[in-house]
């Protein structure tokens, strides 16, 4: 048996690394090395947590983003909503993408005010200069 010079494990006779930390340093077994005291191994170091990893809540943000751009453009009604609460949702719970969930918030709030003023527009709740402006 020898240990090995980086953490003190026990290794077998025939081993080229270390079965602790795969260090090929080794002492040769002699007798005085077989009294003395053997070191324990180092302990195992743990990785770091993986950070880029989202959550559920990035997910909404994401998903609250997307949304409020593709419901500019068609299906307002069902997804400018959808956006508007996940946006909040990713917001108030999530901590990566407040950014986006601001962006989020705002489109689907600008985008359903627009499309007030138009269906109002359209059924002559307002008058016609709100719309094209006062001094056209």
């Amino acid at each position: 048996m020898k240990n090995c010079l980086n953490c003190g494990a026990v290794n077998k006779d025939e081993n080229n690394f270390c079965c602790g930390c795969g260090s090929t340093a080794f002492t040769n077994p002699s007798a005085e090395n077989l009294g003395s005291p053997i070191r324990a191994a180092a302990p195992v170091q743990n990785l770091p947590y993986n950070n880029n990893i989202p959550t559920k809540f990035d997910l909404f943000t994401i998903f609250g983003f997307v949304a409020s751009i593709i419901g500019a453009f068609v299906i307002t009604l069902i997804l400018e909503p959808l956006a508007l609460v996940s946006a909040i949702i990713g917001f108030v719970k999530g901590k990566r993408f407040r950014g986006l969930a601001i962006a989020a918030i705002i489109i689907a709030v600008i985008t359903l005010l627009i499309r007030l003023f138009v269906t109002l527009h359209n059924l002559g709740a307002i008058p016609e200069w709100l719309i094209t402006g006062a001094l056209d």
